[in-house]
């Protein structure tokens, strides 16, 4: 019977992406002056694709959109009412409406 010398093994840490692969940068300003700002200042870079979202509920209903202002791309999703779903999904429909206008 072989004993395994894990004190020996190399080790390899884990990544969701590869270490050398840069992710999008994500911004969440406090204001909406800051945003527009920001938006302004990232805008006068050629290959800045800015794309915004949304979820949200208001008078007892839930739903989510996704915009992108340089493609003039607009999604959106009404996903019922605030018994059937919640501010947090919707947050996670328009982060896959956005992967979608990407």
């Amino acid at each position: 019977m072989r004993t395994k010398d894990f004190d020996r093994q190399e080790q390899i840490p884990c990544f969701l992406t590869p270490p050398w692969r840069q992710g999008p940068t994500t911004y969440i300003d406090a204001t909406g002056e800051e945003a527009r700002a920001r938006h302004d200042k990232e805008h006068v870079k050629e290959d800045s694709l800015s794309i915004y979202t949304d979820g949200s509920g208001i008078e007892g209903e839930i739903g989510s959109a996704a915009l992108c202002p340089l493609t003039q791309q607009a999604r959106s999703v009404h996903m019922g009412s605030d018994t059937e779903s919640t501010v947090y999904a919707a947050e996670l429909q328009g982060i896959s409406l956005a992967l979608q206008i990407a």
